[in-house]
């Protein structure tokens, strides 16, 4: 009962649009008769005092049905999963909760997507990967706060302990493999001997090469989206190999020199052009672990793993551009308009992995120039003050715009007046 006093303790303290969802679901399902529960990394996460704001509901009855009566309660929408009895709500602040049927599931083959049958909260805890993963808490009104611990997640949380539920684990899911790693290393756990043991009969069986490559991309993203992806990545070497994503793949030894640097490249971004979008950090993670494959074996790998179209063109980009850029930005002579063009094309992501891997100083000078002083200028001018001064539209508004903002780039110009001074002065020349 200890775990009880704590568990509500901990929901009490959550966000107050939490604490009101949890409550809402709790009333509804007083109402439909039926059992309701927070499930997963959610309860793990509240049993660590970690903040996670992810909600996972698993309810033991018709999961959708209960999503589309929650979402009308809290005026979201509802995207269902049919056939894995599954629904996302959508609050019109764009937070989410999934709700679940509770269920469980067979694989009619080794690493085959599971089949999914109707069950108890016990069925569904046992689906799941590790036991600290397998750990419910009711939040309905009579049991309001209990722990549902079934495999013993809770003494391998305070052992630290990375635990899977069964022999055939790794089989039925290898990418389970990935996310054993991924735990381990986010929480400073390690993995359980008999779990290694059964990892690595699961290599030699070559099980994560059988998975379909969309579900190892997703996987590898949730890697590169980790605080530290560098450890994940070593560890998952040590006890597996990273040739299951393609024999190109390698662990640059330059890897976390580049990662500690880029991190430190990107808070400081993110805090000096707080207004700036975020940044994709995992993708310029990815981008430099990609960067020393040959592009025609690139390009493959990417049509493989069919990452989506920006993220390729992203992760091109930079295999293709680097050395030129880094070239370019390192001349004697470059004045700020030419700095700009340089680099204005490039997303920031591009921009920032050339500043954290370039071992030149001028590049990595320029890069700090560009965003401190350049990148925000813009015209003040516009098409319509063109046509009042009788140029018609065409290809020369485009050339025009271009001259009057290489011009103000340059301290040339400064405001509205001197760049519509420019401009004339340019036309009465013609």
């Amino acid at each position: 009962m200890i775990q009880k006093g704590l568990l509500i303790k901990r929901l009490n303290s959550l966000p107050l649009e939490l604490q009101h969802i949890i409550f809402l679901s709790r009333n509804l399902a007083r109402i439909e008769k039926i059992g309701v529960y927070l499930v997963g990394g959610f309860v793990r996460d509240l049993l660590l005092g970690v903040d996670n704001f992810d909600l996972d509901i698993v309810v033991e009855k018709d999961g959708i049905e209960f999503a589309y009566k929650l979402s009308r309660i809290l005026d979201g929408t509802v995207v269902k999963h049919k056939a894995f009895g599954t629904a996302t709500i959508t609050k019109k602040n764009g937070s989410k909760i999934d709700i679940a049927t509770s269920r469980k599931e067979f694989y009619p083959a080794p690493a085959a997507l599971p089949v999914v049958n109707e069950g108890g909260i016990e069925d569904d805890l046992f689906r799941r990967d590790f036991s600290i993963n397998a750990m419910a808490c009711h939040i309905d009104f009579e049991k309001f706060g209990r722990l549902v611990d079934r495999f013993n997640g809770l003494k391998d949380l305070k052992d630290g302990r990375i635990r899977c539920l069964h022999e055939e684990s790794f089989i039925d899911d290898p990418t389970r493999i990935i996310r054993a790693v991924r735990f381990e290393q986010r929480l400073g756990f390690h993995i359980d001997k008999d779990t290694l043991r059964l990892i690595k009969q699961a290599r030699n069986l070559g099980m994560l090469e059988k998975v379909q490559k969309h579900r190892i991309r997703d996987e590898l993203i949730l890697v590169f989206k980790e605080k530290n992806p560098y450890k994940v990545l070593r560890r998952l070497k040590q006890i597996y190999n990273l040739t299951f994503i393609d024999r190109h793949i390698k662990l640059n030894r330059d890897c976390k020199k580049v990662f500690f640097n880029l991190n430190k490249a990107c808070v400081r971004f993110q805090h000096s052009f707080p207004q700036r979008r975020p940044l994709d950090i995992w993708l310029m993670y990815l981008m430099f672990f990609l960067s020393p494959i040959k592009l025609r074996f690139l390009q493959r790998i990417l049509g493989k793993y069919a990452f989506c179209c920006g993220d390729t063109k992203r992760i091109i980009s930079f295999n293709k551009e680097f050395r030129k850029i880094d070239k370019n930005l390192s001349k004697k002579k470059l004045s700020a308009a030419g700095l700009h063009s340089i680099l204005s094309p490039l997303s920031y992501e591009v921009i920032l992995l050339t500043l954290a891997l370039s071992k030149r100083q001028r590049t990595k000078q320029r890069i700090q120039d560009f965003f401190v002083k350049h990148h925000h200028k813009k015209l003040t001018i516009t098409g319509g003050d063109l046509l009042s001064l009788g140029i018609k539209p065409g290809p020369k508004f485009k050339k025009l715009f271009q001259v009057v903002l290489r011009a103000k780039i340059n301290g040339k110009i400064h405001n509205r007046e001197e760049e519509l001074g420019f401009v004339k002065k340019i036309i009465n020349k013609k």
